[in-house]
């Protein structure tokens, strides 16, 4: 068969410096061939590719992809590959927020929303003193639910002479080359005593989630609770209050009142031991997988996400007998799964698709729309669910006590 992948001459490769202290030296911890560079549907075969490598600092274990220049990353969210909408979960962070620091606590207040795509968090503010937002390029949605924008990189953007009472960064900060520098500018900006908002993907949390969640070229760091809480204190911020920590982090952060750097906490065993966890579970599923599908030569899948593209791209004897793809919306109907010849078909072609299997990477679409089609479903969202929940907890059980046995 002839490849559905292209590898790009100029694919990126090694860790040139650590994201987090800026340290020269990383072990490469894992290695994922030929990750299509769009996840999402997209145009006709080849499709570029690269090879993501995971790497750990050896000085102070953040977990981070290998080094890649801002012309490769903007590759990333070209073609469809990236929803600005990035209000998901407002209403319960503020209702969490104002539970903590009390139902004013906005009121009278300077806000700085990073990163916030077409709905800032700002948006949801009522009574503040003023609603900033800064954006790579700010959309004409943000800046209507704002009193002042700023575009450009929030490193090297010019701001004027005001520093905010309250700044936050809702899945921005792991898609900085530079999360250090990034930290470090929110030091500039943030009043003494005023609080830093921040929620990022967790790299812990995430891990249950293998193999469709597992890796997302996106994100180029991934951070857990020790590592994000190393990075804060090194530039002047301490650990106020933990909000969430499952999938994500939600995490506030509180300005010292001198605000000067400080010596990073230590954490080199926890993004390691991640990072082994991570491709034993892939080895687990892949091992069910095959047992439970070795006999069937023709396979289609429900969903045409990212997430689908990952899980193939981590099965490619899977990919390779995968002959349909359905999902409802028409936007990717007509376009091809990354990294494969197949196209995206709408769900009434489903039983005309002449296949051994119907995979569901969703208990919840199983459940809901498997008995609508006479063509063989199997919920591969439980076996994912089950092998996340016997390795992920048993497995982190570990990473915590270990943990907590270096650091004593």
């Amino acid at each position: 068969m002839t490849s559905a992948v292209s590898i790009v001459a100029d694919a990126p490769h090694g860790l040139t410096r650590c994201r987090v202290c800026r340290g020269s030296e990383g072990d490469m911890v894992g290695c994922i061939p030929a990750v299509p560079v769009s996840l999402w549907p997209t145009g006709k075969p080849p499709h570029p590719a690269f090879d993501l490598e995971l790497f750990v600092c050896k000085k102070c274990g953040h977990l981070q992809l290998q080094t890649m220049t801002p012309d490769f990353v903007s590759r990333f969210y070209e073609d469809g590959s990236f929803v600005e909408d990035n209000s998901a979960g407002h209403d319960d962070r503020l209702r969490a927020f104002k539970e903590r620091f009390g139902e004013g606590f906005f009121i009278g207040r300077t806000i700085l929303d990073v990163g916030g795509g077409n709905n800032p968090f700002v948006g949801c503010i009522d009574g503040a003193k003023e609603r900033w937002v800064s954006d790579i390029a700010v959309s004409d949605a943000a800046a209507a639910q704002a009193d002042q924008t700023v575009a450009g990189n929030f490193i090297t953007a010019a701001f004027p002479d005001v520093t905010f009472d309250v700044v936050t960064l809702f899945h921005t900060l792991e898609h900085f080359a530079e999360p250090d520098r990034a930290v470090e500018r929110l030091a500039d900006v943030v009043c003494p005593g005023g609080l830093v908002l921040i929620e990022v993907p967790n790299a812990e949390g995430f891990t249950r989630a293998v193999p469709h969640y597992g890796a997302f070229h996106q994100h180029q760091s991934y951070f857990h609770r020790a590592s994000l809480d190393g990075l804060m204190h090194s530039f002047g911020f301490d650990h106020d209050h933990l909000f969430r920590e499952d999938n994500v982090l939600l995490v506030a952060y509180r300005r010292r009142s001198e605000a000067s750097s400080a010596p990073m906490k230590v954490d080199l065993f926890t993004g390691a031991a991640i990072a082994r966890l991570r491709q034993k579970m892939i080895e687990k599923i892949d091992k069910i997988l095959r047992e439970k599908f070795s006999s069937m030569q023709r396979i289609a899948i429900y969903g045409a996400g990212g997430s689908t593209t990952m899980f193939l791209t981590l099965l490619p004897w899977l990919r390779e007998r995968v002959v349909g793809v359905f999902d409802r919306d028409v936007g990717k109907h007509g376009r091809y799964i990354p990294g494969t010849g197949v196209c995206v078909d709408p769900p009434d072609q489903v039983d005309s698709c002449k296949t051994d299997a119907m995979l569901f990477l969703s208990t919840q679409l199983f459940d809901s729309l498997a008995q609508r089609y006479k063509t063989p479903a199997f919920d591969v969202g439980a076996i994912l669910d089950s092998v996340g929940r016997e390795e992920y907890v048993v497995g982190l059980q570990h990473v915590h006590v270990r943990g907590k046995a270096d650091a004593s």
